[in-house]
């Protein structure tokens, strides 16, 4: 099962959604010995300097866009405390990819004393409004997170949130929760079917165990043939559960 927090910062598909139509270029500095920020802003993209006017005028989407490349030095000078401050100003006006980006700061302490409460708090606001990594994280958090605020049926709720909305990993983890019976009713079936979801977009976790699944006829019918088949595209990405199983099964094949 996999557990870990999805902490990209990134936010896809909007940049174009956030420019479109924005030409407007921010003011020259007005001091006559510019500062080493300003003299870096000069090396800056087009992209940047447009990101920057359009944060200075409230667009929250380019205040989260250029936090996060703020936060991670992505195509710009890094600036943690700057990044962070942006991130912060759009996630309180609600935009939500900026309050999962900024529950990730308070959980892993980038720019900010780590906060689990603070973090709980964002991530919970930011799934609520359908952020796809922040169900996921949500659900990480209650499987995983401080015995406080652990729960396995919620967990369980919200991989189940993310993996319909297409996130692989909550896909991986969901499986995980009906094939043992955490935090829902144990179903062997349900459990290959969301294996074959995510194990079909790529997963070697999920290809590993769809392929344990067909090989012990657990939750679908027993199929050695399609099980190897699986296996081996696990083990072809590096999978040393798979790699070790395939073994065991050429061996056994090789002594009959």
């Amino acid at each position: 099962m996999k557990m870990m927090w999805n902490v990209t910062m990134g936010i896809a598909g909007i940049l174009g959604l956030a420019l479109a139509g924005c030409s407007k270029k921010p003011a020259a500095a007005p001091s006559a010995k510019p500062s080493e920020e300003a003299v870096a802003q000069v090396n800056e993209s087009d992209e940047v300097r447009e990101l920057r006017a359009l944060a200075r005028e409230g667009n929250v989407t380019a205040q989260s866009y250029l936090g996060r490349k703020l936060m991670t030095g992505d195509g710009i000078e890094k600036n943690v405390a700057e990044g962070l401050r942006l991130i912060t100003q759009a996630a309180e006006a609600g935009f939500p990819e900026a309050e999962n980006n900024l529950a990730i700061a308070y959980l892993t302490g980038i720019g900010v004393e780590r906060n689990e409460k603070a973090a709980f708090a964002w991530l919970m606001r930011a799934a609520q409004h359908g952020v796809i990594d922040a169900q996921f994280n949500l659900g990480a958090y209650y499987a995983q997170g401080p015995e406080s605020v652990r729960n396995l049926r919620q967990a369980a709720r919200w991989y189940s949130r993310a993996a319909r909305a297409g996130s692989i990993e909550a896909q991986v983890n969901l499986a995980h929760a009906y094939q043992v019976g955490e935090g829902v009713k144990k179903d062997e079936k349900e459990a290959a079917r969301w294996y074959l979801r995510a194990a079909k977009a790529g997963d070697a976790v999920a290809q590993y165990c769809l392929g344990e699944a067909l090989l012990n006829g657990k939750g679908v019918k027993r199929d050695p043939a399609e099980a190897v088949r699986w296996l081996k595209m696990a083990a072809e990405q590096n999978q040393g559960a798979a790699s070790e199983l395939l073994k065991k099964l050429d061996g056994a094949h090789a002594a009959n």
